[in-house]
């Protein structure tokens, strides 16, 4: 794979070195049901996700858009902003 610059490469690593991680924390999860796990999945995809955003440029508000409509995809309920 060709990368642009050190820094991209960099990135790349991480996101790999991160998904590693995130497979072995599902496996637990699922596997054992161990919550720690769970919560610790939840953190790492969060790194992974603001990783491949900053690779595309992507900004931490259009992140949150691309996560709600793929909530929405799901069927999750779509929270209004300023609710609560």
């Amino acid at each position: 794979m060709f990368f642009r610059d050190d820094k991209e490469k960099e990135v790349h690593w991480r996101v790999s070195e991160l998904s590693k991680r995130a497979h072995t924390l599902a496996k637990r999860y699922y596997e054992q049901n161990d919550l720690q796990s769970r919560e610790e999945l939840k953190e790492v995809e969060e790194r992974i996700d603001k990783a491949v955003a900053g690779l595309y440029g992507i900004t931490d508000k259009e992140l949150e858009d691309v996560r709600r409509t793929l909530g929405v995809l799901k069927g999750e309920g779509v929270e209004e902003k300023g609710a609560g």
